[in-house]
């Protein structure tokens, strides 16, 4: 019989002792968690936008000078949704990128213009 286990020994002692020495851990668990959660609630600058809501926002930055007033307000403000923020931002270099190549159109259409001869336009 002494090669008996004696279950009246505890063999829970380590246990307590690995959950007493795991506290931390289950500390640090919980504060990661925490953390994951509160990074991947959803607020109202990450929600989705919906097809209504695209169709007014290209609808109010068609409008000539509105329009880029409201894409400098979306694309630097802090209170706009993300994706908003970065189309809008995509829409402003856009307009740049447009602008600046189109420069030198309307500078040949000047000169060629300009060239024509004065009885041309009598």
């Amino acid at each position: 019989m002494s090669d008996e286990i004696n279950t009246n020994q505890s063999p829970e002692q380590p246990v307590e002792q690995s959950s007493v020495e795991s506290t931390p851990n289950t500390d640090k668990i919980q504060e990661i968690s925490e953390i994951y959660e509160s990074k991947n609630n959803t607020t109202e600058s990450n929600s989705v936008i919906s097809t209504k809501q695209w169709l007014v926002i290209i609808l109010i930055s068609s409008i000539p000078i509105l329009g880029f007033i409201f894409l400098l307000i979306w694309a630097f403000g802090d209170e706009s949704n993300k994706t908003k923020k970065s189309w809008a931002k995509a829409q402003l270099i856009y307009w740049l990128v447009w602008f600046i190549l189109t420069i030198p159109f309307w500078i040949f259409m000047f000169f060629t213009i300009s060239s024509f001869p004065p009885a041309f336009y009598n």
